[in-house]
Formats: C-alpha cells, structure tokens, sequence
C-alpha cells in the first residue's frame, strides 16, 4: 500500500474514532463540550453541573485513548510495514500529519460545517438559541492556532519511542 494511501485511510479512521467518541459524548450529555463554546453563550448558559464535570473526566478517558493511541497504532503500523524501521524524521512527519488532520477536520467540518453552519439541534443549548457565538467563525480559528505548535509536542515524544 502507497504511504499517501496508508496515511489517507489512517486519518480518516482517526477523526471517525474522534468523532464517536465526541458525539457519544454529547448524546450522553449535551453540556459536555460547553467549554469549548464561544464566550457570549457559555457566559449566558453558565457554568456546567458537577454531573458534568464527572461525566467530562470519564469521557477524557476514551477520548485521549483515542487521540494518542490511535496515532501510536498507525505509526507502528507504518514501522512494521518497513520490516521494523521507521526514523524518527519519517515518524514525526507521520505523527504529526495525522494530529494536523483531526485539527483541520475539527476546524472546518465540525466547528465550521456542523457547529456554525448547519447547526443540528444537539449543538444549541437551552436558552442560548440564536446567540451571535452560534455564527462567530473566527472564534474556532482563533481558539484552535495554537495547536498547530502544541501538536509538536507530542508528536516528538510519540516519534522518539516509535522510532526505536
């Protein structure tokens, strides 16, 4: 199999295992994400319940499994394929690429597309409807830019290991 064709089927698999667990997430409680909303309607709905708040850290739990294990996987994945040698320059690219396409999946089809544009009803909470932060598209940009350096970070610590 082609790398761009691994690397493609790869990402695909890792923002659906994201997704699911996002959206399994906020089936099981809508104000899960409320964190991550623009300021006016997190100010206006107010601060989350400490139901919430424990469902939140039992949820971080498949939720950073899948984020870091899934790139784990398909980088030893990629070792194997060539008979067990990967450098550490071809695993950071690897790794890194995998993170930058859940970043950009997560900038334009979740936050742009669906959490801006289509706004499904699951999105909205109770006595928010309407808001401005509901449309604002620079929030997303401008809450998700530093993660594109962040995403170095671990990146760099998944690659040494894989690489040994």
């Amino acid at each position: 199999m082609s790398l761009k064709k691994r690397f493609l089927q790869d990402a695909a698999v890792y923002n659906a295992l994201i997704t699911a667990v996002m959206l399994g997430s906020v089936a099981h409680n809508k104000e899960m994400w409320v964190h991550d909303y623009p300021p006016d309607i997190k100010e206006k709905y107010g601060p989350v319940s400490e139901e919430t708040r424990r469902l939140a850290r039992l949820w971080a739990i498949p939720f950073f499994v899948v984020i870091l294990g899934w790139v784990i996987f398909a980088a030893l994945r990629l070792k194997k394929a060539d008979n067990g040698r990967l450098p550490f320059k071809a695993a950071f690219k690897y790794i890194y690429l995998l993170f930058l396409s859940f970043w950009t999946y997560d900038l334009v089809v979740l936050d742009w597309l669906i959490f801006c544009t289509i706004q499904p009803g699951f999105i909205v909470l109770p006595g928010t409807e309407g808001m401005a932060g509901y449309k604002d598209y620079a929030f997303h940009l401008k809450a998700s830019w530093p993660f594109i350096l962040i995403m170095a970070l671990p990146s760099a610590i998944i690659a040494f290991f894989v690489s040994r």
